[in-house]
């Protein structure tokens, strides 16, 4: 039982009691009344026989009249008949019982002062937690504005934590490392090998970037305030874009890392990494409406590809990905020309020269950057009349491993290439 329930119990038996004891202290002040005119009547035997008889006739005429009242002083007209022994016995247990009961509301006056303080203490505890809560809360609020990230520590962070010092994974070269080293003096611990896991898993297998993937999901709450956070969990949706065969998916996982990406670009307009995936994800999006929002995302790729390149013009992917949209653009059906000089007043230009200039400056700054960038490079020539460099980047394109699904999807491309050009 409760507290409060232990004293609405104790409060309900001592109201019991204490009527109780009202109504015996009532039957012990007229029992006391009435002894005494009993004792006064013994005196007066003394008296003449005149006044004895008449005093006898009205006692006894009294005595008749509370034997013949009922109920309520039934026990008080039967007093007068008890002897003097057994009157005194009778005062002595209500003695008894007043002194209990005054001992008794001694106590019950001890217990409510004990009460009163205890509530005084209750109040006092509580008051003192709240303003504690309050004062913590508003620190934790200034350390916030002050840091400028919340300080949660995930267990997802931990985990990458104790991974990436398990296996000493030095930070591979390459323009998002380069990016983490950039930023590491200015970056948490935690976060910093948040990052370098993520590179790791976004290089690594199908199911290393789905994992990479959950990882920045699972700390988003934590980091999501950062750039360099946010353009990594763009580049995450844009594998999982990649990685899924479902068309609704697949454009689900774009939306989402575009949105990603426009407010890692909010963050600052420097970001070569932000402007890049940006483009990216502007492109896996446009796949899937129709032409005339895909001429739109193509002038979109087209001016974020260029600024990601003039912030870092040593990525050789920025390059390889500007060459595919000059092939693609070089590639343009009649109706989507059409549109795209309808509906903007600078259309889409470009040509397979310029396509096979950026695959071969991506080539030129990491050889073996990408298949698909060698296979790209091979039917430029080709397109060109070139067919014995065609010829040589086929070769070049098969000694290549598949990395991507692109990689696997111009297999057949290859294929078809070696049908026209021979070995």
């Amino acid at each position: 039982m409760s507290r409060l329930g232990a004293l609405g119990g104790s409060r309900a038996g001592l109201g019991l009691l204490f009527g109780t004891a009202a109504g015996l202290g009532f039957l012990c002040i007229l029992y006391s009344q009435r002894w005494k005119k009993a004792q006064s009547r013994g005196r007066s035997h003394s008296l003449p026989n005149s006044l004895d008889h008449a005093q006898a006739s009205e006692r006894g005429r009294q005595v008749m009249q509370l034997r013949a009242i009922p109920g309520e002083a039934g026990d008080a007209a039967v007093l007068p008949s008890i002897p003097q022994e057994g009157q005194e016995k009778v005062l002595d247990r209500l003695d008894f019982v007043l002194t209990s009961l005054m001992a008794l509301r001694r106590e019950v006056e001890d217990l409510r002062s004990s009460l009163q303080g205890l509530a005084g203490e209750i109040v006092g505890a509580v008051r003192y937690t709240t303003a504690n809560a309050e004062s913590d809360y508003e620190r934790d609020s200034d350390r916030e504005s002050e840091d400028g990230e919340d300080e949660v520590s995930c267990e997802t962070v931990k985990m990458g934590r104790k991974d990436s010092l398990d296996l000493d994974v030095e930070v591979a070269s390459g323009p998002a490392s380069a990016a983490v080293e950039a930023a590491g003096s200015s970056v948490p611990e935690d976060m910093l090998l948040l990052l370098q896991q993520a590179d790791e898993l976004h290089r690594g297998s199908e199911l290393n970037k789905r994992e990479g993937f959950q990882l920045l999901l699972n700390n988003k709450l934590a980091y999501g305030s950062r750039q360099d956070f946010l353009w990594r969990l763009a580049r995450a949706y844009s594998d999982m874009s990649e990685l899924t065969e479902e068309e609704s998916e697949k454009k689900s996982y774009a939306l989402n890392g575009k949105e990603e990406a426009e407010a890692a670009l909010e963050k600052g307009d420097e970001s070569a990494e932000s402007h890049q995936w940006y483009a990216v994800l502007c492109g896996q999006l446009a796949e899937h409406e129709g032409i005339s929002k895909r001429i739109q995302s193509g002038f979109s790729f087209k001016e974020h590809m260029d600024k990601a390149i003039a912030l870092q013009p040593e990525d050789p992917r920025s390059h390889f990905l500007l060459g595919r949209w000059c092939y693609q653009v070089s590639h343009l059906s009649w109706l989507e020309k059409k549109t795209a000089t309808a509906l903007f007043e600078s259309p889409l230009t470009a040509t397979v020269q310029d396509a096979l200039q950026s695959f071969l400056k991506a080539e030129e700054l990491q050889p073996g950057f990408s298949k698909a960038g060698r296979v790209y490079i091979s039917k430029c020539y080709r397109e060109l009349g070139k067919n014995s460099e065609a010829r040589r980047w086929m070769e070049l394109a098969q000694e290549l491993p598949d990395v991507t699904n692109e990689d696997s999807a111009f297999q057949k491309d290859l294929e078809e290439l070696e049908v026209i050009l021979g070995k």
